[in-house]
């Protein structure tokens, strides 16, 4: 992710992402402070960015006169919060509005008043109602607006209506074979704590919540594949579910803020997805097919997302869709790709590999991307647009 880069300008005017030629040889040591300057420029304004997406694990909201001098007034935080989505709340009422020139504009373009003391927060999809989503969505497609982290088109997941964890999404993460060493570092990157997996009884990972002494745990038992561990991993768990407590006590999903929870479930689908063991031996057949055949609400999301960009590049009559697959037919029979894991098998559901680990082929890019850090729906694009085409 780059929301600055360094530039050249030319003796002619124009610029050029690569130095001249003179600039190298009369000033090598300019360049390289420059250069150097950049880096640095580039690592303070992501550190913010990732800093920005924490606070949806935050009960995070500040004044109006406070927000503008420390996401307008500074520049770096200025660029790092460049196109965000923000909900306004004073004497008007909630309003949701974007900072564009000087001013926050709502999804009309119309100026939206706010006052001194009138408190801020971001703006979470959890929150908004489908029509609310849809209209953003096509200001920022519309605008070519591009985010500094995923915000309008984040993965979510709304809680269910009861307490009871049969009616809930997290049911749907339960009985899946993990390779343990994948799951650990991903949840290492995501702020979770891994000490519940260091034991041969590893039976969880958990997140505590800043300021708070909520913790979700999301449960594990270990699963030993006999004389296949050596080929597959020595360490492997089966997934059990989420709960999430306080003080050691259960604590009642209707009480659970609707960020917190949608970030969690976001959390363990990436556990899920990057991490999945899929086997050949008959005995663990279970393990492959619930992999396969899975299918979660919000991969519509995701496939609405790629349609629309395919549609945009003129494509999207070049494949079929049928739960959970894209099919490409080319010159070398077809192509299932399973939309919402990015898993990719032959037509006879051999698995062949997975989105995350593609590399499109040199020159394939997406023309507008509005969520910059969305790497998966970039290669699954790439995937499809390079099937289609042998």
């Amino acid at each position: 992710m780059r929301l600055i880069r360094g530039s050249y300008i030319k003796p002619d005017g124009t610029s050029s992402v690569s130095p001249p030629k003179s600039l190298k040889e009369e000033f090598p040591e300019n360049l390289k402070s420059f250069k150097k300057d950049v880096k640095s420029i580039q690592a303070m304004i992501a550190d913010r960015v990732k800093k920005l997406g924490d606070v949806y694990r935050q009960d995070y909201s500040v004044s109006y006169s406070f927000w503008t001098k420390v996401y307008v007034d500074n520049a770096l935080m200025a660029i790092a919060t460049k196109n965000l989505l923000w909900v306004i709340n004073g004497s008007a009422g909630t309003q949701v509005a974007r900072w564009n020139d000087g001013q926050f504009v709502g999804a009309d373009n119309n100026p939206v008043a706010v006052s001194g003391q009138d408190t801020l927060s971001l703006w979470h999809p959890v929150n908004a109602s489908e029509q609310e989503l849809e209209r953003w969505q096509r200001v920022y497609f519309a605008n070519n607006l591009q985010q500094p982290f995923k915000q309008l088109f984040r993965e979510f997941y709304r809680k269910p209506d009861s307490d009871n964890i049969a009616d809930s999404d997290m049911a749907n993460f339960s009985g899946y074979l993990l390779k343990k060493d994948t799951v650990a570092a991903l949840a290492k990157t995501q702020g979770w704590t891994t000490t519940g997996l260091s034991s041969e009884d590893s039976d969880r990972v958990s997140f505590k919540f800043q300021d708070s002494q909520l913790v979700a745990e999301f449960l594990v038992e270990e699963k030993y594949l006999d004389e296949y561990s050596k080929v597959r991993g020595s360490a492997h768990i089966v997934s059990k579910g989420l709960q999430f407590v306080s003080g050691k006590k259960g604590v009642a999903l209707q009480s659970i803020p609707a960020t917190y929870f949608s970030e969690i479930m976001r959390d363990i689908d990436l556990f899920v997805a990057k991490s999945l063991l899929y086997l050949d031996v008959e005995e663990e057949r279970n393990y492959e097919n619930t992999a396969k055949w899975y299918w979660s609400p919000q991969f519509d999301f995701r496939l609405n997302f790629l349609m629309r960009i395919c549609t945009a590049e003129g494509v999207d009559n070049k494949f079929q869709f049928e739960k959970p697959f894209i099919f490409i037919k080319n010159s070398k029979g077809v192509t299932r790709i399973h939309v919402g894991f990015g898993h990719i098998y032959a037509d006879d559901l051999t698995f062949e590999g997975n989105v995350a680990d593609y590399k499109p082929k040199k020159g394939r890019k997406i023309r507008f991307l509005p969520g910059l850090d969305d790497g998966f729906i970039e290669k699954l694009y790439g995937k499809v647009m390079d099937s289609i085409n042998e």
